[in-house]
């Protein structure tokens, strides 16, 4: 074991030089350190009582000198912790450095969301967050920013093992790490409270949208979309039809009045086939912007399925995570009882293969999120070599279904597949109206094409009316399942309250504080995906094409 404070003060048991004995550290012994004592202190004297036959008092007024020249430390077990404004057990009790508040730095980090890389032989810690990266020397006051080594930040205290050489016992200042991954650090003087935030909504658990890259290129929604459209093959190549057509227009006008200035009839084939390229091209144009309309429109709803998706398996994983975490420590539970004879070797064995198949599924699931960022990246139309984050919460605005008739039919009569339905029926009735009986093709074929024309029309009015009317419906009953989604959450964040006050009065486990915190995820979840899923189908009403698998751009 090895404790070390920011004074020369450093005992090792494991050193061949001295023959100091191990302290006595039980449960007792820190619940029996108050507040605002000398660690130290008592160390010292433990040391003295247990060695004071060897060495005699010689050694223990060297003993006593050294103690007196340390710094001060304290277990700070009255101090609580608010975790964006949850209640949060510390799994080590923190300590008191020289009036600094030190905290276990996997604990600590676990929290932040931040990554450790451990060094043993260098004793170096390396905290990484995007690109953000701190590294930590035990025993050394300075650390140094982006781990190059070439920016040096000095720190309050050094970090220091308390109780042996696992990272989960190395101490490090909580504020200075904290403050430097971006979270803030408060105090309640009346409850002795840290309340440490790192931005999220008060009381919410879940956190998504997060980078996980140094390269990660952070975007806001306006901007993904901006970038998905900007390079699109498609509204490209309709933007150069736009420029050849009306190049051609302007050439089928000029022969048009050509025609007209050699005094030819009027009903000669050679004018009405003139006519009928002009007509032609001019339809063209007109579908144009209706083309755009629903290349721009699917681009959109291709983004936000790829963001709804990518959110939810992020969700789960979280999830999945914090319940191996429930899992881990009921095993450990379940072997104290084995040893008790409290419960079975098959439960115990049951619940590993248990934790085994979720560690496996969270394996996979990660590889789903990296195919769906991916995926995100196609959209962007960006390289997928980087990490793309769209950075914002889909906003669900509650869609009135008092006047559901006239609302389906104001977005149908505006669905830009509809009105290229109606530009290909007025093409078709302006074919027949202008026929000439030296063309090619009967009255009676442009007939059956003008009929084939209108029914299409009439069938994509019905499905696009189909479309939108169900999905109403759906859009209503997500919005009366985020009424009681709220409920359901407020109900797991008191039972979690409740479960604070228990566990402080020592009347439940720390096991049942984390299953309620698991219990708040879950409710956080099953909102977050109902918005979600409301965010993107309430898109889709507004361009019922998308729901009814009609015809793109033409």
């Amino acid at each position: 074991m090895r404790i070390t404070s920011a004074s020369p003060l450093t005992f090792w048991n494991d050193e061949k030089n001295f023959e100091f004995l191990t302290p006595v550290k039980t449960e007792k012994a820190f619940l029996s350190r108050k507040e605002g004592g000398n660690a130290d202190l008592e160390i010292g004297l433990n040391l003295a009582a247990r060695i004071m036959k060897k060495r005699g008092p010689l050694i223990i007024i060297m003993i006593g000198l050294l103690v007196l020249t340390s710094a001060t430390l304290s277990y700070s077990q009255d101090l609580t912790l608010k975790f964006n404004g949850l209640f949060e057990a510390f799994r080590t009790r923190p300590l008191t450095v020289d009036g600094t508040v030190t905290m276990a730095m996997r604990e600590l980090c676990e929290l932040l969301d931040v990554e450790v890389e451990w060094k043993d032989v260098t004793r170096t810690a390396t905290l990484t967050k995007g690109d953000k990266k701190l590294t930590l020397i035990v025993a050394n006051k300075t650390a140094y920013i982006d781990g190059d080594g070439e920016k040096p930040a000095p720190m309050p205290v050094a970090p220091s093992f308390i109780n042996g050489n696992s990272t989960q016992d190395l101490m490090v200042p909580l504020r200075f790490v904290a403050e430097y991954f971006g979270a803030t650090v408060g105090w309640e003087d009346k409850t002795k409270t840290i309340l440490l935030d790192t931005g999220l909504e008060p009381l919410q658990i879940m956190a998504i949208n997060k980078p996980t890259q140094a390269n990660s290129v952070i975007l806001t929604y306006e901007e993904a979309l901006k970038n998905a459209l900007s390079a699109n093959s498609t509204l490209l190549n309709l933007q150069e039809s736009i420029d050849y057509l009306n190049e051609k227009h302007n050439d089928a006008i000029d022969t048009t009045r050509m025609l007209g200035s050699q005094n030819l009839d009027l009903f000669s084939a050679q004018f009405i086939e003139a006519l009928r390229g002009l007509r032609q091209i001019e339809d063209s144009l007109e579908n144009i912007p209706h083309n755009e309309e629903v290349v721009k429109h699917t681009t959109e709803y291709m983004l936000r399925n790829s963001l709804s998706t990518l959110a939810a398996d992020e969700m789960d994983l979280q999830m999945l995570k914090e319940t191996i975490k429930l899992k881990e420590q009921n095993i450990k539970n379940l072997k104290l009882k084995l040893d008790l004879g409290m419960t079975s070797e098959n439960d115990l064995t049951k619940a590993q293969q248990e934790l085994d198949q979720d560690k496996v599924n969270v394996e996979l699931l990660a590889l789903r999120v990296q195919n769906d960022k991916s995926s995100l990246n196609k959209v962007l139309l960006a390289p997928l070599d980087k990490e793309y984050i769209v950075d914002f919460e889909p906003v669900v605005a509650p869609v009135s279904v008092a006047n559901t008739t006239a609302l389906i039919n104001d977005a149908v009569n505006k669905d830009p597949t509809l009105l290229l339905k109606q530009i290909a029926m007025e093409a078709a009735k302006y074919a027949i109206d202008n026929y000439s009986d030296t063309e090619v093709h009967s009255k009676l074929e442009k007939e059956t094409e003008y009929n084939r024309a209108a029914r299409d029309l009439e069938d994509t009015r019905r499905n696009l009316e189909s479309a939108v009317r169900t999905s109403y419906n759906k859009l209503s009953q997500l919005q009366e399942n985020e009424k009681s989604l709220k409920i359901d959450l407020e109900k797991a964040r008191n039972t979690y309250n409740t479960m604070t006050t228990n566990y402080k009065a020592g009347l439940v486990t720390l096991y049942d504080l984390d299953q309620a915190k698991v219990g708040i995820l879950s409710a956080e979840t099953a909102l977050a995906k109902n918005e979600y899923n409301h965010w993107t189908l309430a898109f889709a009403v507004l361009h019922p094409f998308l729901l009814a698998g009609t015809s793109s751009a033409e």
